[in-house]
């Protein structure tokens, strides 16, 4: 997107910055002159109509993920559910390819609630919808807007040291792979 806008490439370590701060912001950021709101949300509309175009549907899930939650959909009553700042349709088409067999109870993207993380209400609007209470919610996150929304919702955190986010543990479970989520969350031990 950059290069068509005759921009120099950024580098992985400087977009990881503003992954999981929703796209208009990376968007708005990555643009030397101040961008107008009209001008941004064209711009992300195009970038999402690209990625779709040009992301390789043979992309996987960090390891042990699959299987782990496999092992969840066996666990009574409990519900699986996806929070995100990508919009529902990309973060359902991504899901579709990464994990096609594994049945979510909702998906929560940035365009259906009425705001995104780091606001708490992103995870509470998406709780109220499934019928639970914040106290029996585990979210797990890799991002300090992740952090930052599940503490301010009053649910379970567990920070991932993987993925694109840089996380310093505040008293939560802390996992570096995603099976280990069994033996730390207390009920799944």
């Amino acid at each position: 997107m950059r290069e068509k806008y005759g921009l120099p490439h950024s580098s992985k370590e400087e977009i990881q910055l503003y992954v999981g701060t929703g796209l208009p912001r990376l968007i708005g950021h990555f643009y030397e002159k101040p961008v107008a709101d009209s001008s941004i949300e064209a711009i992300t509309q195009e970038y999402r109509n690209l990625y779709k175009e040009t992301t390789r549907p043979e992309g996987t899930a960090y390891p042990g993920v699959e299987e782990t939650l496999r092992s969840l959909m066996k666990v009574p009553n409990l519900k699986l559910g996806i929070c995100t700042n990508r919009s529902s349709g990309i973060a359902e088409w991504i899901l579709s390819r990464a994990l096609p067999e594994i049945p979510f109870e909702i998906y929560g993207g940035s365009d259906s609630v009425s705001e995104k993380k780091p606001s708490p209400k992103h995870l509470t609007e998406l709780i109220t919808k499934v019928g639970l209470e914040p106290e029996n919610v585990w979210y797990l996150g890799d991002h300090p807007v992740d952090q930052e929304a599940a503490q301010g919702a009053g649910v379970n955190f567990v920070a991932c040291s993987y993925g694109f986010g840089d996380i310093s543990p505040q008293g939560e479970v802390q996992i570096q792979s995603f099976s280990e989520i069994l033996k730390k969350i207390p009920f799944l031990a």
